[in-house]
């Protein structure tokens, strides 16, 4: 289970608020995957990143634009990688069916995503907003 720490506030409150629902959704998915409930888990954990990418991914590029963050590429182009693994598993279930193997994956790019990406461009908002004050 991941829970949130100031270490992943961004100083957005909507941001940070999307990032705190990523956490939920990965540790509901834990949670259902030790339920018994892997593969329904797998699924609507899928539907889900569809929408958060569509709308928080938008979002948090617009917020980085405004503010002429300088790691605003880098974060677009990281926001483009998972979408396109994002993807690649929507494909692979579609292409092959549920799998541990996929689940595994699927659960290892989200846990990364989170510990990853948000501390380490994510995070840069919180040095431009506080700049900002």
């Amino acid at each position: 289970m991941l829970e949130w720490d100031d270490k992943y506030r961004t100083g957005i409150a909507k941001i940070d608020e999307q990032h705190k629902t990523l956490f939920q959704m990965l540790n509901k998915f834990e949670e259902d995957i030790h339920d018994g409930k892997a593969e329904s888990a797998f699924r609507a954990t899928l539907v889900f990143l569809s929408g958060y990418v569509k709308n928080h991914f938008g979002y948090e590029e617009e917020c980085m634009a405004e503010r002429n963050c300088p790691f605003a590429l880098q974060n677009l182009q990281a926001h483009q990688k998972f979408i396109e693994a994002f993807r690649m598993f929507e494909d692979r279930l579609g292409n092959e069916g549920f799998s541990w193997e996929l689940l595994r994956e699927l659960h290892t790019s989200v846990e990364e995503w989170l510990t990853n990406h948000i501390c380490k461009v994510d995070i840069k908002l919180r040095e431009i907003t506080t700049a900002d004050v």
